[in-house]
């Protein structure tokens, strides 16, 4: 105790030296003793010493002590980044929860009476985001007494920023009108704090009294703040308009001043503004600096708008990852634009993302949307859940968690779907398709009396989409027409049929088929998606069209004698257009096998099946199971060992899909195959 206590005088006498070396003869005595830890660690503070960090947080782990817990959080907010104290970026959430947990013991201690001490605490909470408890701590730094005013104010302005974060604007406001310092910083958090009351005038003149206080460097956000606030009350031309006035009086332009001026020029299709951000923000020829990943985005934005070229969007992004393979944010973007474009590898590239540390709900609904559409449900399950547990309050998430348990049975699906009602930020087109994919599912499900009570809720949210509309109030009639227990036949199928010549959409013909089918009413289900067929012609839906007339008219060929050669005339026309559309189509070929095998055909159909069991793709795996299943008793019989090996290596095999009985699998048993599922 007596060498902290020379050491604490030598410090205070200013004499660094002999204090270092009078806290070191302390620690050598009594090594875990936390004053001298925590001398040294004021002593390489003031030296600069790039040890602090370390020191303190020693300190911190050896007890309680406010000398310490307060060191440690001014080491963090003396590196915004976390990055120059020596810690990876990896561990910055751990080292922002150890400096709160220590600062939080201290101000238990303490009994909240040092304002310093609470308001460190709250700025170290508003880092992790936990914004009601930093404002909780603020409020009571800002009530604590004796503390000179000048800190009084910062805790004050650090308040107000948390409360425009929480969307608190009215208390805000209040607190900002008791300051008497009007710095830069002060009037931004006024306009900001008017722009969300819809002050719009009020928060443009506070921006343009931060324009005379600020630097040249924060001159450029500030502009771009003004343009913000034009945006949401006067449209995207005059946001435009003002933020290029605003800039071309400067010779700094920020990063992300010239992404929303970038942004902007897409709004309103001007290719100068365009031009004029790209050239500022992208590498000169002679510079080796690679994207950003939002400056690829916005590339790609332009790439969809300009003629919807999806593919040159997904090259251009698949070049700027070879460039820079370890950019999360590049895998990121590059997932999306596979998706959209429907194809398989944005499940990887989202897996890359995550791999590299990117974070976010967007890219965990891209990684569950890709699954689904490749038919694998479970995965799909998996990514939702972990999308929940992360960002519990995503509407996304419910919504794909929703889809994802539409298979299941029971109200689980239902459940998920209507947690929109409880997450008032939600976004209003996720909670239409939340609705829109309620209604799905009670129709399938048909419950019809439910899918009536939803169908005006989302038909009053799709009113501007007049296609969706249209099948909404299809969907309506059907509705309406089974809710009283009405049995599905031809006879209650008339008046559907007649709302569905008044809309006269692909759509609503398309429906109208699958009832007519689901009523055995084959013939007229086939009519009515040709007429579907006329109304799409050359569309996205005309695969899925072609191949369910190819369907229906099989299935009439086999109950219809009589017309059997002309109806696997008409399977097999609308088959080959659809092959036409995509040579890869595992349905397509699955029907094509089928249509051998009813036309006496064994040489071809034995190919096409084939074809279903090696091409991939997002369909589901039915196709699969069923080319497998017709396939596999032909290659018993045979014996043909190298091709059941090679049936049986799929990731997707097992005695469920492949629909065995009990003497095949003695067979395959007896030949030395071991499959899943094979007790």
């Amino acid at each position: 105790m007596a060498w902290t206590n020379l050491g604490a005088l030598y410090l205070l006498a200013g004499n660094v030296q002999l204090s270092h070396r009078a806290f070191a003869k302390a620690q050598s005595l009594e090594p875990t003793a936390q004053q001298p830890w925590v001398g040294q660690g004021l002593v390489a503070e003031k030296v600069r010493h790039h040890d602090t960090a370390d020191l303190f947080r020693h300190c911190t782990s050896l007890g309680n002590h406010d000398q310490a817990a307060c060191g440690y959080a001014r080491c963090l907010f003396g590196t915004p980044k976390l990055l120059s104290v020596g810690i990876s970026k990896t561990n910055v959430r751990e080292t922002l929860l150890v400096a709160s947990d220590a600062l939080s013991r201290v101000v238990d201690l303490q009994g909240g009476s040092k304002a310093d001490a609470l308001n460190s605490l709250g700025i170290l909470l508003e880092r992790q985001g936990l914004l009601r408890s930093a404002r909780d701590s603020y409020s009571r730094a800002l009530n604590a007494s004796e503390q000179p005013r000048k800190n009084a104010e910062d805790v004050r302005v650090n308040l107000v920023r948390v409360l425009c974060r929480l969307g608190e604007y009215d208390r805000a406001l209040q607190l900002l009108s008791e300051l008497e310092s009007r710095t830069g910083d002060v009037l931004c958090l006024l306009g900001f704090a008017h722009s969300g009351v819809n002050e719009t005038a009020a928060a443009l003149q506070a921006y343009e009294e931060a324009l005379a206080c600020t630097t040249e460097e924060q001159k450029a956000s500030v502009a771009l703040a003004m343009a913000m606030v034009t945006l949401k009350d006067s449209g995207a031309l005059a946001a435009r308009d003002l933020l290029l006035s605003r800039l071309s009086s400067q010779d700094a332009w920020s990063q992300e001043a010239l992404e929303a001026l970038f942004c902007l020029g897409l709004l309103t299709s001007d290719k100068a503004a365009c031009h004029e951000a790209l050239s500022r923000l992208l590498p000169s020829p002679g510079n080796s600096v690679s994207f950003t990943g939002r400056i690829v985005a916005l590339l790609c934005c332009q790439h969809l708008l300009e003629g919807g070229d999806k593919r040159g969007a997904t090259r251009f992004l698949s070049r700027a990852v070879h460039r820079d393979p370890a950019s999360g944010s590049l895998w990121s973007a590059l997932a999306q634009a596979l998706l959209s474009a429907r194809m398989r590898s944005a499940v990887p590239c989202s897996q890359a993302a995550l791999a590299l540390g990117e974070r976010s709900p967007r890219l965990l609904a891209t990684l569950t949307l890709a699954r689904l559409l490749q038919g694998h449900t479970k995965e799909a399950l998996r990514s939702a859940q972990k999308l929940l547990f992360l960002y519990p309050d995503s509407l996304p998430g419910w919504v794909l968690l929703g889809v994802a348990l539409s298979g299941c049975r029971g109200s689980s699906c239902d459940k998920a779907l209507q947690q929109d009602r409880f997450l008032l930020g939600a976004d209003a087109h996720w909670k239409l398709w939340s609705s829109l994919v309620q209604v799905q599912y009670a129709c399938a499900r048909q419950q019809w009396q439910h899918a009536a009570q939803l169908v005006p809720l989302v038909l009053w949210g799709y009113a501007g989409n007049p296609d969706v509309a249209k099948l909404l109030r299809v969907i309506q009639e059907v509705c309406e027409t089974l809710a009283g227990g009405t049995r599905l036949d031809k006879m209650s199928l008339d008046s559907v049929k007649g709302a569905v010549c008044n809309e006269q959409t692909t759509a609503s013909w398309l429906l109208l088929s699958k009832l007519q089918q689901q009523a055995g009413d084959f013939d007229d289900a086939l009519e009515s998606v040709k007429k579907a067929q006329e109304l799409e012609g050359e569309g996205a839906k005309t695969l899925q069209l072609l191949l369910r007339q190819a369907l229906l008219a099989l299935h009439l060929a086999k109950v219809c004698s009589n017309r059997r050669d002309e109806l696997l005339q008409v399977s097999m026309g609308a088959l080959g257009a659809a092959l036409r559309l995509n040579p890869k189509c595992r349905t397509g070929h699955l029907l094509l096998g089928i249509w051998a095998l009813e036309s006496d055909k064994e040489r071809l159909a034995k190919k096409s099946l084939e074809r279903v069991t090696r091409f991939s793709g997002y369909e589901s795996l039915w196709p699969w199971g069923l080319a497998a299943r017709i396939l596999l008793p032909g290659y018993l019989e045979a014996n043909d060992t190298a091709r059941l090996e090679k049936l049986l290596q799929a990731d997707k095999v097992s005695e469920t899909s492949l629909g065995l009985n009990e003497e095949q699998m003695l067979q395959l048993i007896s030949m030395g195959f071991i499959i899943d599922g094979l007790q």
